[in-house]
Order: structure tokens, then sequence, then C-alpha cells
């Protein structure tokens, strides 16, 4: 009878990056059939190696947070331009 094989442990994979990002888009009515569009988006990618998975979790829910507020102020400032202008 053979020796029953024996199989090594597997290694778990380990995040090494991350990528982060947030968008908006909005559609301006101008009046009179016409209307303009808005999209802003922001992306970020991090070296997340070496990080335990909490510290990873905590770093993208931190930095979402910062992505949201630029994208979301940029994005008012191009709806303001738009019905300024029109």
């Amino acid at each position: 009878m053979a020796p029953a094989k024996t199989s090594a442990p597997k290694a778990v994979p380990t995040p090494t990056e991350m990528s982060v990002s947030f968008s908006f888009g909005t559609k301006i009515n101008l009046g009179n059939y016409e209307s303009a569009d808005v999209h802003v988006s922001r992306s970020e990618r991090w070296n997340v190696e070496g990080l335990s998975e909490e510290e990873i979790c905590a770093h993208y829910d931190a930095r979402y947070e910062v992505l949201q507020e630029a994208v979301m102020t940029q994005a008012n400032k191009e709806y303001t331009n738009i019905k300024g202008s029109g």
C-alpha cells in the first residue's frame, strides 16, 4: 500500500494594492430643450502591502470620504458655472 500523500498548506494571498475611486454625474436642464452633463471622478491607487485587512479597510474608508468630498466640491463648481452661463 502506497503511503498517503500529504499536501502542504495553501498560502493565503494578501493584497498588495488597493484602488479607491468616486464618481458623480448629473444632467442639467438649461431650458429651451437644452441640457448639459457634468461628470467628475477621481481615483487613487495605494500600495497596501504588509497592512492587515482591518488597516486596509480603514484606509479605504478614509480615502473614499476624501475623494467623495473633493469630487462633490468640484461637481458643485461645475454645476454653478454651467447654470451661471445658461
